[in-house]
């Protein structure tokens, strides 16, 4: 197995804030142990302002997550997949695949010089990647703005909050960083032609209670923005070739389980592959299973968030909050 990774790490990452459900996944691929061993703190509470009144929420059954550092995180993960027998090239670009009848050809880029690799399957696993197979959106086009500060004090408990037309999703780091993120109308935001997308960003955060009272503030990166609206890819499994992550699967930002389902889409995948290499006969049934597994999963996210909007819309009651609450129907009719 070859496992071509563009960046260096550690590397920027947002998904910072991973669900309980995450370790359990980890466990099934044996790299629990070092996730926990890395000291990572547990999410006990988080500060919600989402419907007509603000509450504190505390897990019942234990922490309700993990805060991590995606720099590390991700080390740690492709570490261990070294340590299992994988073969990483990194930093290397993986180019246009090509198939023929004796499988795949992959031309990669690595340290100026070019490589070929020949490989019987091909696994998709390079996240939102528009230019490749297509996506069929499973919500509206959502924009997530977002950039990281530092100072004195700062949030110690992650903090959501829905504005008017906009929702806000606050995460304190391992580093002592804090990230605001800002998720708005994707054709709102791009319609808006004469502001940048820091201005439009701090303008949007000027409404949230997210950095209110906290004194020398400094913002610590540049404010970026990426698409977040989800999807389900239609070519997400073939005879010799798969998707997993966001690739395949990209679930809305309000649930926060962006990382879990990747690691679900990947452990599945790999059951998958296994089948498809070792036993062709049941080619059709384990492809069936796959793409029928992700499409459930999609709904289900879809139809969990759009009742989670549909909260905020009976407080906001604008066009943002009715087209998420209503996605769901549209989609089903």
């Amino acid at each position: 197995v070859y496992l071509v990774e563009r960046s260096r790490f550690p590397r920027p990452r947002l998904g910072e804030s991973l669900t309980p459900g995450v370790l359990p996944l980890l466990d099934v691929s044996g790299a629990r142990g070092a996730i926990e061993a890395a000291g990572f703190p547990a999410v006990e509470a988080i500060d919600v302002d989402w419907e007509a009144t603000r509450e504190r929420r505390a897990g019942d059954d234990g922490p309700m997550g993990l805060l991590v550092d995606r720099g590390r995180f991700d080390a740690i993960l492709l570490r261990h997949a070294e340590d299992a027998g994988v073969h990483v090239l990194q930093p290397a670009s993986a180019l246009d695949p090509q198939e023929d009848d004796r499988g795949w050809t992959i031309p990669v880029d690595r340290r100026s010089c070019r490589l070929e690799l020949r490989a019987r399957f091909l696994v998709e696993a390079r996240g939102r990647s528009p230019d490749r197979g297509r996506l069929r959106p499973s919500g509206p086009g959502t924009l997530a703005l977002y950039a990281y500060w530092r100072g004195r004090n700062l949030p110690r408990r992650p903090r959501i909050q829905a504005g008017r037309d906009a929702w806000y999703w606050g995460v304190p780091l391992p580093d002592g960083h804090y990230n605001t993120l800002v998720f708005v109308d994707k054709e709102a935001f791009q319609a808006d032609r004469y502001t940048s997308v820091d201005a439009h960003f701090r303008q949007i955060l000027r409404d949230s209670d997210l950095l209110r009272g906290y004194a020398d503030l400094e913002l610590a990166s540049p404010v970026r923005a990426v698409d977040a609206t989800p999807y389900l890819a239609e070519d997400r499994v073939g005879a010799s070739s798969i998707r997993v992550g966001d690739a395949a699967l990209a679930v809305d930002p309000i649930s926060s389980s962006g990382v879990q389902k990747a690691i679900q889409t990947a452990l599945s995948g790999a059951v998958v592959v296994n089948t498809l290499l070792r036993d062709p006969a049941s080619r059709d049934l384990a492809t069936s299973f796959y793409r029928d597994s992700l499409e459930r999963a999609g709904a289900q996210h879809g139809a969990w968030a759009s009742g989670h909007y549909a909260r905020a819309a009976d407080r906001w009651g604008t066009p943002f909050w009715r087209d998420r609450a209503d996605v769901h129907m549209r989609l089903e009719a």
